[in-house]
């Protein structure tokens, strides 16, 4: 097998039992990062709202609308805590009073790097100041990671969970659960293998509501999408929330209140990139990895008269390129012999 055809017909061959196996099998949504894994991630949250304040001295009204785009490279430092690099090339907002009067700027995040872990946000080499509303915008992603809690589910089940997890992303341990009211739902839609892993697809439904406590807000969310969840990289792929905001504060000492309310929208937008270094075992089997330097054979684990010999296999079976030293893709395509192209079993790493 050391052709491109003979190749690109085994990868087909593989890809055939772990779609056929994911009708029926019990889905691990894991929300906890794999090390190491790396990303190329666009990012973009709009925002149409209507502020309201009222004091002694006066009140008023007005629109403020919000065009966030960020581009940035991140990487996963650390599972527990999860702790994330991210190398910003971008990060821009338009703002105005109308779609049609909005000015361009950059943000604090603008061709910096950060370390992201839980609820901080801290600069990476060079010192910065990083604004209040750069620190607040990262809980949109926080939230969507938010509905994976850890539990197996079959394609087409689903489950609902309490306020806690996403009071908990917007504001960390400092409050009490109670301040939460609502909570979501989640529903596994299909699960597919692609270029970029094993993909889970999720439609969300969330619905929140905190009650002022101390320095927090009283905060409305009425936000629904699709995540798609790299079961590979146990990471976010894509994703879409949709809805409606609500910010509202009060000064009971002044007498003042202040209130942002209207649409929002954000998406993300995740390509992977192959860890390199190769990999051994059942965990480089899973993760998409090439075996490591040692293995000879893939060798399936129903029959280990099925077997393949790692040294004929010169070329990616997805695109023909020829593979490197450590047998990855100079187009960063993940190693597709996972499963035996025979019976479907899973394949093991011999040396």
């Amino acid at each position: 097998m050391t052709g491109r055809a003979p190749l690109l017909a085994l990868f087909a061959l593989t890809l055939l039992p772990s779609q056929a196996s994911a009708k029926g099998e019990p889905i691990p949504l894991d929300g906890t990062p794999r090390k190491g894994s790396r990303s190329e991630v666009s990012e973009a949250r709009d925002s149409q709202l209507t502020v309201k304040w009222k004091s002694a001295a006066g009140s008023g009204t007005k629109q403020e609308v919000k065009r966030l785009r960020q581009r940035y490279r991140q990487e996963v430092l650390s599972p527990k805590p999860w702790t994330f690099l991210r190398n910003y090339e971008e990060s821009t907002q338009e703002s105005g009073q109308s779609a049609q009067e909005l000015s361009s700027q950059r943000t604090s995040l603008h061709a910096r790097a950060v370390v992201l872990q839980g609820l901080e946000l801290k600069p990476h080499g060079s010192p910065f100041q990083i604004s209040k509303e750069d620190r607040e915008r990262l809980k949109l992603y926080r939230l969507a990671r938010a509905f994976l809690d850890g539990r197996e589910l079959e394609p087409r089940g689903s489950y609902k969970l309490g306020p806690e997890p996403f009071l908990k992303a917007l504001v960390g341990d400092f409050v009490p659960a109670s301040v939460g009211k609502g909570g979501a739902k989640v529903r596994l839609e299909s699960v597919r293998e692609s270029e970029q892993g094993r993909i889970a697809r999720l439609a969300v439904k969330l619905k929140l509501r905190t009650e002022r406590h101390a320095s927090l807000p009283e905060i409305h969310l009425d936000l629904k999408g699709k995540l798609e969840w790299n079961l590979t990289e146990r990471d976010l792929a894509e994703g879409e929330l949709e809805g409606t905001m609500g910010v509202f504060v009060v000064n009971e000492k002044e007498g003042a209140t202040w209130q942002a309310t209207g649409p929002l929208r954000w998406t993300y937008r995740a390509k992977f990139l192959l860890s390199r270094g190769g990999g051994d075992g059942e965990s480089a089997r899973k993760e998409g990895r090439p075996p490591g330097p040692g293995v000879k054979l893939l060798v399936c684990s129903k029959d280990p008269k099925h077997r393949i010999s790692v040294a004929d296999i010169r070329n990616c079976p997805r695109c023909g390129a020829a593979l490197d030293a450590e047998r990855s893709c100079p187009k960063d395509h993940r190693w597709v012999l996972q499963y035996c192209p025979q019976d479907g079993a899973p394949l093991r790493h011999q040396e």
